[in-house]
Formats: C-alpha cells, sequence, structure tokens
C-alpha cells in the first residue's frame, strides 16, 4: 500500500483520494523519497529530483481533488 503513491498516474488520482488514508500516504511517500535520497545519490541528484517531482505533481493534484470533492478546508 505504501507504494501506492509512487506508482500513481495522473489519471488515477482521483480515484486515490477516495482513500481514507490518502494524505497519509501522500506524506510517507514524500518521507521515504527523503529518507531513501542516499540510495539516489542525495538530494541533488537527478534521479531524486525527478521522484521529487513526481510525487509533489500528484500532491498537488491530489490536494486540489480533495479541496474539491470534500470540501476540505486547507489552512
Amino acid at each position: 500500500m505504501d507504494m501506492d503513491i509512487h506508482l500513481l498516474k495522473d489519471k488515477g488520482v482521483e480515484e486515490f483520494t477516495k482513500r481514507p488514508e490518502a494524505i497519509s500516504l501522500l506524506i510517507t511517500g514524500l518521507a521515504e523519497i527523503h529518507s531513501n535520497a542516499d540510495m539516489f545519490g542525495g538530494i541533488e541528484s537527478t534521479s531524486f529530483k525527478i521522484k521529487y517531482k513526481q510525487i509533489a505533481k500528484r500532491g498537488k493534484r491530489i490536494i486540489e481533488v480533495l479541496k474539491k470533492e470534500k470540501d476540505y478546508e486547507m489552512v
């Protein structure tokens, strides 16, 4: 389950946001790529930047969908 955020494609975001643990999985995914950054060559490496960019992009979309569908208040 914790790999779902890493494998998520844009077309699956709406379905993903229906999961009660969607935000937790997003935060966990961000923590995992930072925790494993050394395996990718550090946070300045191209590999890390690609992984970070992908999860940041999905995260932005997840937040947009949640705000729209569930009327979340973002502080």
